[in-house]
């Protein structure tokens, strides 16, 4: 949802110049207006103002036309802040067509796609952008097809595997450089940036979004916020609160500005609210994390209420008090829900090191083991780090067992644990936006590291080499279901 200063002038123009036009092209006229003005903050209120009319004309299914109305007016509530249920039902809606409509109409796609990304839809976003990549790749639609990679570098990025949402985004990011895009906002730039963060490369995070500022519309809704957001997460990370705050007091007023408070959409507040604490200012902090505890409930958003109750136990008068410690508990209830492992690690680390300063040694060392291992699987040295060194404090290091599973790649353990968890290779290949050849080939690489010869030994041999392997026979059960529904 991206475009330059007032883009929807040229449409308003012509559509000005007609006594009476056709039903269906009206509506596809109107809602690419929509579509143009809400993407910047310059025209925000005309689109939403066009999408408001477009809602009241309820518009069906059976027309492409409609169908694009449903995925505009779908990612405007997802960008609001309403019922992630709602939301989604509409971009399902809207996607309910065949592959070849989904890249006749490039924003139709992306949009829904969107909403169900700012929805914690993770999963049918992803099936959705494998049907677009599908399509795209069939019929040489290279733009559609760049684009629907982007968004699954989002996906991926979202569910913290942030090593393969580097990979894609640059991906994408070269193949635009070369092909000469003019609307190079489309790229996730700000994905490759917080990959470099988890990698601890802050150096270089901050390079490409430093350039990445002086290259977008500052009228454009998104691509700012983006960019800024991980700068202020940058400053966090380097120790620089009074940056911290400044780029991320930036960046909420960038989206307010947009009307885009949904926790969904970019989850500023609660690294704002850390920063702020940090600068003794506790009740605008406490204000920020009440805020985004109340959206994030109100949207049914998961994910951002699992970060912001994590935050929230940060911020608390006790940090490692059991009142910190309950919401430390519930956060990694709603973060194993939504799939979203990174932020499961980083919860665990800190509810880990809470049990250890009330002396529960034993469950500290499980909980940062836990922690340590989901690191290692997303890829993330930086809070890989962190864990170990919170794991000497208490006399503790990783089970040498546990370092097996390092020799996999992180889409080869990705693969091999779909496959003992009774995926297809085709469900495999749909769930991870690859083709069936590519699966073949982790499979067959992890079959190798691992020294087994055939799938059935798979579960065996992940059980020996993953750290969940020593749980109870119901944990393991209900890890298994995440990673059945996991990316």
């Amino acid at each position: 949802m991206a475009g330059s200063r007032d883009p929807a002038a040229p449409l308003r123009e012509t559509l000005a110049r007609f006594a009476e036009i056709d039903p269906e092209l009206d509506l596809e006229a109107r809602t690419e207006m929509a579509a143009l003005a809400r993407a910047c903050l310059s025209t925000v209120d005309e689109g939403r103002a066009l999408i408001v009319e477009l809602a009241r004309r309820r518009p069906g299914t059976r027309t492409l036309a409609g169908r694009w109305a449903l995925a505009v007016i779908s990612c405007d509530r997802a960008l609001s802040g309403e019922s992630s249920r709602s939301v989604a039902a509409l971009a399902e809606r809207a996607l309910a067509c065949g592959a070849r409509e989904l890249i006749g109409e490039l924003s139709l796609g992306y949009l829904a796609a969107s909403a169900l990304i700012f929805a914690d839809r993770l999963d049918a976003a992803a099936l959705a952008l494998r049907r677009i990549t599908d399509a795209a790749s069939r019929t040489g639609a290279e733009m559609t097809e760049l684009l629907a990679t982007g968004l699954g570098a989002v996906v991926a990025h979202r569910r913290g595997f942030s090593a393969t949402a580097g990979i894609l985004a640059r991906e994408v990011r070269t193949r635009a450089v070369e092909g000469g895009w003019g609307a190079r906002q489309w790229v996730p730039v700000e994905v490759i940036a917080a990959a470099l963060l988890e990698a601890n490369e802050l150096d270089r995070a901050e390079t490409l979004l430093t350039a990445r500022l002086a290259e977008v519309d500052p009228d454009d809704g998104w691509a700012p916020a983006a960019a800024r957001f991980e700068l202020g997460r940058l400053a966090l990370a380097r120790g620089d609160a009074r940056r911290a705050a400044d780029q991320l007091a930036t960046t909420g007023e960038h989206l307010e500005a947009w009307r885009a408070p949904s926790p969904g959409a970019i989850q500023w507040r609660p690294y704002r609210a850390l920063a702020e604490a940090a600068l003794a200012r506790d009740r605008v902090a406490n204000e920020l994390i009440a805020e985004d505890l109340a959206r994030a409930e109100h949207a049914e958003l998961p994910r951002c209420r699992g970060i912001a109750l994590r935050v929230a136990a940060q911020l608390d008068r006790d940090p490692h008090g059991p009142s910190a410690c309950q919401k430390m508990e519930e956060a990694t209830e709603l973060l194993a829900r939504a799939g979203a492992e990174l932020e499961l690690a980083k919860t665990e680390l800190q509810l880990g090191s809470a049990l250890a300063a009330r002396g529960y040694t034993a469950d500290a060392r499980a909980r940062l083991r836990s922690a340590a291992a989901r690191a290692r699987r997303c890829r993330s040295r930086r809070l890989l780090e962190a864990t170990r060194a919170r794991l000497a404090t208490i006399g503790a290091r990783l089970p040498p067992e546990a370092a097996a599973s390092d020799s996999l790649t992180e889409r080869e353990l990705r693969v091999a644990r779909l496959a003992a968890a009774g995926r297809t290779n085709r469900e495999i290949a749909d769930q991870l936006i690859v083709t069936v050849k590519t699966v073949e080939y982790h499979l067959t690489n992890a079959y190798r590291k691992l020294g087994i010869r055939q799938r059935g030994e798979l579960a065996q041999a992940l059980e020996r080499i993953e750290p969940w392997s020593r749980r109870t026979d119901r944990e393991r059960r209900d890890l298994f279901e995440l990673e059945r529904r996991d990316l």
